[in-house]
Formats: structure tokens, sequence, C-alpha cells
């Protein structure tokens, strides 16, 4: 795996683990964020071609407030099934809501459309949940192609003939004793950027014949105005989960995802658009305090620093250039 650019993992944040499954064959893969303890969690989702689980549970009118893990999962909506998994191994250790007459674990999740990839009959199933959240550490810090990001791409206005390899990412800040961290599958019709190095483009579409990346805006440009000319419909989304220790009730989890989808704006172009599905999970666990706009910010913050680390430690695979091996060619 190559170098992440930004410090920090999704579990610097106490109280959680993460776990992994990979399907590399089919190229595709599920993340499953494992609370330790009980935390309440909110999502924003801004693109306009989402695939999600259990979200409706958590808007702030609605009576259910702890969940009891998070997924991200490749395979479109055919991955939502990975939650049966997640959901038979919880109702095991006799975690879940409490109905009176058995326990209901509370599992929301997110899916991208990885299907173009690899094999488009591979998708994450509840082997593949389970496997997961067994394999869920408080120490992890697998990043690139691994988990939801096995199968991710990004730089998709041509199709898959010149999109490049992206993958999972995680990064974390400090204010404080108040940590912010993330856990991100990039899958973006777009193109990524890091807002903290002048802007430097670093995943978008590559023309074959230079090695070189054509910015999807300027793409866009040079297009005749035809719907049928824009590649990579329904093959985007990017998905993630902001942890805090810091303590939030569900409303405030939702507008910390709200703000946070600021980071996704920096460093992917364009972004939340007919052809994706965008959405940000925010779990709190904790009892720090701290201002709502502060928490915000670093929250926006690590959510870009996520998405940099989340292309920079891919590895190109399926004929897909990397960030890697376009380095002796840079952007024009």
């Amino acid at each position: 795996m190559y170098k992440p650019r930004y410090t920090g993992y999704f579990c610097d944040v106490p109280g959680f683990a993460l776990g992994h499954a990979m399907d590399y064959e089919g190229m595709t893969g599920v993340t499953v964020i494992r609370p330790l303890n009980k935390a309440t969690a909110s999502i924003d989702v801004r693109g306009a071609s989402p695939g999600t689980r259990e979200t409706d549970l958590l808007c702030a009118e609605k009576s259910v407030g702890e969940v009891h893990g998070i997924f991200l999962a490749g395979g479109s909506a055919f991955g939502l099934a990975c939650a049966d998994g997640i959901m038979d191994y919880l109702r095991s250790q006799d975690i879940g809501y409490d109905t009176g007459v058995t326990k209901v674990p509370i599992v929301p999740g997110c899916v991208i459309f990885d299907l173009a990839i690899g094999s488009p009959l591979a998708y994450p199933n509840g082997n593949m949940g389970a496997e997961a959240i067994c394999a869920a550490t408080t120490s992890d810090r697998s990043m690139g192609n691994i988990g939801a990001g096995t199968g991710a791409t990004v730089g998709k206005v041509n199709g898959m003939v010149s999109a490049m390899k992206s993958g999972l990412g995680q990064a974390s800040l400090q204010y404080g004793d108040v940590i912010v961290s993330c856990v991100i599958a990039v899958n973006a019709f777009g193109d990524v950027y890091d807002p903290f190095c002048q802007n430097e483009i670093l995943a978008g579409p590559v023309d074959i014949s230079n090695k070189k990346i054509k910015p999807t805006i300027d793409v866009f440009k040079d297009m005749e105005r035809e719907a049928s000319k824009v590649g990579g419909q329904l093959m985007n989304t990017t998905i993630g989960c902001i942890a805090t220790n810091a303590h939030l009730n569900k409303s405030e989890c939702l507008r910390i995802s709200q703000m946070a989808h600021d980071g996704m704006a920096r460093a992917i172009n364009p972004v939340h658009t007919n052809l994706d599905g965008d959405a940000l999970f925010t779990i709190s666990s904790g009892d720090k305090e701290i201002d709502m706009n502060i928490l915000g910010a670093l929250a926006a913050e690590v959510v870009a620093k996520a998405i940099v680390n989340a292309v920079v430690t891919s590895e190109g695979i399926k004929g897909l250039y990397c960030y890697h091996d376009l380095q002796v060619a840079p952007a024009f």
C-alpha cells in the first residue's frame, strides 16, 4: 500500500472499531464501523442517486436514538444485503434495540456503484458483512484498495475507459481533547484534488495517449450539449462516516454532516451531481464539549484529507491507472 499524505485514522476516536471484507476477483467490498459504546448518528445525503438503508431512523424526530453499526459497501443496491450478516452477528452478541421480545440491531448504511470494474454479478452479501464486522479492530489503518474502496474509481465523464483507481481513505484531527476522524470510499463521477497542496489534481479522466489527466470540467466544455455523451452513469458515489468523541445528539450529528460536505466539495469537482449518491454519516460516542462551528470546520477538513488519502494510497488494477502511475506525466 502507498503511504497516505495526511495523518490520522478513523479509530483515533476512542470507542470505535473498523473492519473490512473484500472480493478482489469481483472487485467489491464492505467496510463496517462498529461502535463499542452507546453511539448516536445521523446522515446528510447530497448526491441525486443514493443507495441507503435504515437512514430514515437517523432523522431527529424518529424514536430510535442509538445505532449499533454502520456500513459502507460496494455492489450498488445489491450490496445493501451485507447488512443481514452484520445484524446476525450483532444479534448473536445480544446487541440491538430492545423490543421486549428480541433485540434488533440498528445498522444503517450506504453503497457505491462498483459493478463496472470487476464482475457485475459480484457484490457484498450477508457473509461478507459478517466477515467485515468480525474483523473489526480499534487499530485498523487500512487504506486504498480495501473494504468499500476495493472497486472505487473516479473521473468517469468518458466512462470507465479513462477512469482512474481510487479507494478507501482515513484521516483524523485533534482540537484540545476533541478528536474527529473520517473513513470514506471515494467513487466520484468527478475529479479529486488536494486543496491543501495548491489544489493539485490527483485523479480524473486520463488521456491514454499521453497519460495525462484532463479535468472533467474541461471535458464538459469540449462536449456538445448532449446528455448521451456523458459517460459514467450510475457508476459513482462517495460515501463516508465522520466519528467524534464530542457529545452530540442526532440533530447535531446532522449539522456536522452538512458542514462536512464542504470538505467533499473542496476535494472533488464536480461533486453532488445527478450521477452521484454522495452521503456522509456522523457518529458520536463521547462526552467532550466543543463549539459546533469549530467541530463542523474540523469535520470538513478531515473529510477532504481522507479523500486525498483514498486516492494516493490506491493501486492501479484492472487496466486502470492510479495516482502514482501518472507522476512522470503531470496533468495539463
